[in-house]
């Protein structure tokens, strides 16, 4: 699940940089269509950060420690010590 977090980021850090790229370039060229793709690509990019969290969440609620991220806040915040 972890590897599916990764890949979900690293796509929407792709896409997002499409995103802005097509949307910028289709404002000047005023073309729709490129405008519309970069609509689609910024819906893309919440799809994909979506997984990345719900990835994220599922770590936690399973205890993977073998993701650092996880195993430093699940320790803290169940060792009785606080934040």
């Amino acid at each position: 699940m972890a590897q599916l977090g990764q890949f979900a980021l690293a796509l929407a850090f792709i896409v997002t940089a499409y995103a802005i790229v097509a949307s910028l370039v289709g404002i000047r060229a005023r073309n729709d269509k490129l405008i519309a793709s970069g609509r689609n690509a910024a819906i893309c990019t919440c799809i994909a950060i979506s997984t990345a969290i719900f990835s994220l969440g599922y770590l936690f609620l399973t205890n993977d420690f073998s993701v650092a991220y996880v195993a430093a806040r699940k320790d803290r915040c169940c060792s009785g010590r606080g934040s």
